[in-house]
C-alpha cells in the first residue's frame, strides 16, 4: 500500500426526503429508483471534481421509507439496494474513485449446494468477483435472518474491501431485527486508515477511541435522516466537495501558544494552523507532502493535547497517591 497522501478529496450529499410518514411530509413521495439515480449522478460529479473518497449516506436508496419498506427490499436477493451495489462497484471501477456504499442488508437462507457460481446468479450478482465476498459471508451468518446496517467501502477497483455493521441501532431497528454490529473496523486504503461509524454510534465516545487506537487517519460518520438534513438545505448542489488534510494534530496552549507564529514562520504556506481560543487549542496541518508532523513536533519540542492531557492525569494520581500514603502514615502515628 502507498503511502497516504497529506491531503484528499472527500464529497457527500444528504440525498434525502423528509419522511412520508410523519410531518412534515416530503415534497415528493420517496422512490428509490430516483434516489439511486441520483446518487449515482453525485459519484459521476465527484469524481470529475477530483475526489479520492465518495460518501453516500445511511441506508441512502431507501431515505424517507418506513423500516417495513426497507426491509422487504432488503432480502430480496434482487432487491433494488442489491442492485445499487452493483452499480456503485461498477462506478468506482470506471472512475478510480474510494465510495463508501450504506445500504440495509437483509438475511434470508439461501440453499448452498449449488455452489458458488449458482449463489452468486441468486444473488442477481453482476458483482465483481472480489466484491461477492463479503456479502456472501454475511448471508452464511447463522443469525442470517436478522438484517443488518452496514457500510462498504468499495475501492477504486470496485472491489469491496471491508464492511462495518451499525454497533447501535436505535430501537426502532432492534425491533425491526436488525443485528447490531460487533466490532470497530478501521480499512486500509491508498487515502489511509479510515474509520467507520453509522448515526447512533456517535453516541458512544468508545467508537471513535476505538479507532484511534488502531491509528485512524480518517473517521467517516454517515447519517440519513435529520443527520443529513442540514447539508442537503444548505447546498444547492446537492453535493458538498472539500479537501481534508490527513496529516494533522492537536495542541494545547499551555506553554506552547507562543509557538503558534514561530511554526507558521518556519513554513508558510506548507502548513496551516488554526487556533480555538474559549478551548485554549490549536490544530497544525500539513499541506506540503515534504514536511512530517514529527519534525515539526520535534523541532518546535511540542507536545500534542493526548500527550499533555495523559501527562497531567499522571501527575494528579502521582500527587494524590501521595498524600494518600501522607494520611495513612500520620493515622498510624
Amino acid at each position: 500500500m502507498p503511502s497516504k497522501p497529506n491531503v484528499i478529496r472527500v464529497a457527500t450529499s444528504s440525498l434525502a426526503t423528509l419522511e412520508a410518514t410523519r410531518p412534515p411530509f416530503n415534497i415528493k413521495t420517496p422512490d428509490i429508483d430516483e434516489t439511486i439515480q441520483s446518487a449515482i449522478s453525485l459519484v459521476k460529479s465527484a469524481a470529475a471534481a477530483g475526489a479520492d473518497l465518495v460518501v453516500l449516506p445511511e441506508t441512502f436508496a431507501y431515505a424517507g421509507l418506513p423500516i417495513e419498506a426497507m426491509i422487504e427490499d432488503a432480502v430480496n436477493p434482487q432487491g433494488k439496494g442489491q442492485a445499487a451495489l452493483r452499480h456503485i462497484c461498477q462506478l468506482a471501477a470506471q472512475y478510480k474513485v474510494n465510495i463508501i456504499d450504506a445500504l440495509m442488508r437483509g438475511g434470508h437462507r439461501l440453499p448452498f449446494s449449488g455452489g458458488m457460481g449458482a449463489l452468486i446468479m441468486q444473488l442477481g450478482a453482476l458483482l465483481p468477483a472480489a466484491a461477492a465476498g463479503p456479502l456472501l459471508s454475511d448471508l452464511q451468518d447463522p443469525r442470517a435472518k436478522q438484517f443488518r446496517n452496514s457500510a462498504l467501502f468499495v475501492d477504486r477497483q470496485g472491489r469491496i474491501i471491508a464492511r462495518y455493521h451499525k454497533r447501535y441501532p436505535v430501537e426502532s431497528e432492534l425491533a425491526a431485527g436488525i443485528l447490531p454490529g460487533d466490532r470497530c473496523v478501521v480499512v486500509e486504503s491508498d487515502i489511509g486508515r479510515v474509520g467507520l461509524a453509522i448515526c447512533f454510534d456517535l453516541n458512544w465516545p468508545k467508537v471513535f477511541e476505538e479507532m484511534k487506537e488502531k491509528g485512524v487517519d480518517l473517521c467517516v460518520w454517515i447519517s440519513a435522516y435529520d443527520g443529513g438534513f442540514p447539508l442537503q438545505t444548505s447546498r444547492w448542489s446537492r453535493m458538498l466537495v472539500v479537501d481534508v488534510c490527513l496529516e494533522t494534530e492537536t495542541f494545547h496552549t499551555d506553554g506552547q501558544a507562543s509557538k503558534i507564529q514561530e511554526i507558521q514562520e518556519c513554513y508558510g504556506g506548507k502548513v496551516n494552523v488554526e487556533s480555538f481560543s474559549e478551548e485554549h487549542l490549536f490544530v497544525v496541518e500539513v499541506v506540503d507532502r515534504g514536511v512530517k508532523m514529527d519534525d515539526i513536533i520535534s523541532r518546535f519540542h511540542l507536545v500534542t493535547y493526548t500527550n499533555y492531557i495523559k501527562r497531567c492525569s499522571k501527575a494528579v494520581e502521582d500527587i494524590l497517591a501521595l498524600e494518600g500514603s501522607k494520611k495513612a502514615l500520620e493515622s498510624k502515628l
